[in-house]
């Protein structure tokens, strides 16, 4: 989850707006929760997909790599957050 902090002309923090991050890699769009993990997601609006993958879904095998990642090379394939 990004967060940003919202700063006034002194330099001083009136809000904190925090974003979910959406990665798209190997062909799956999907947000990357850190309590809840990984939700697959629409592509055009983000919402989420009506039906998230089983557990014998290749997706996991993607996620997988996709958490092996450094964090710079998840950086990468963030699209939005």
């Amino acid at each position: 989850m990004s967060c940003h902090h919202l700063k006034n002309e002194k330099g001083e923090i009136v809000g904190i707006m925090c974003m979910v991050d959406i990665y798209k890699f190997k062909g799956y769009t999907f947000e990357n929760h850190s309590y809840f993990g990984p939700m697959l997601v629409y592509a055009k609006n983000f919402e989420p997909r009506d039906r998230q993958p089983g557990e014998r879904s290749k997706f996991w095998g993607v996620f997988e790599k996709f958490q092996k990642l450094s964090t710079e090379e998840k950086e990468r394939y963030r699209i939005a957050g």
